[in-house]
């Protein structure tokens, strides 16, 4: 019988509502991120969420493993690359 791993990254999305909508990001691909993960052993090193700005147009950033937060580290602010995490 092999070994069962338990495995888990916690990540926040401040202002999502209960599974959607709200003023927080939208994770876009958490589904294949875990199966990534559980299938190739590739963990998430974070999760791309979509966001409506106050302006009303749609930006793209970043979900961080807890404790790490994103940080804007140059380039456009609303793509995804524009963005890493840090603890």
């Amino acid at each position: 019988i092999p070994e069962v791993q338990d495995f888990y990254r916690y990540f926040e999305s401040p202002g999502l509502a209960h599974c959607a909508g709200g003023r927080g990001g939208q994770p876009t691909t958490a589904f294949d991120a875990l199966r990534k993960w559980v299938e190739n052993g590739t963990a998430p090193e974070f999760l791309p969420v979509r966001v409506n700005g106050t302006d009303g147009k749609e930006q793209n950033r970043i979900l961080c493993p807890y404790p790490a937060k994103p940080i804007q580290q140059g380039g456009n602010a609303s793509h995804v690359g524009g963005f890493r995490c840090v603890d």
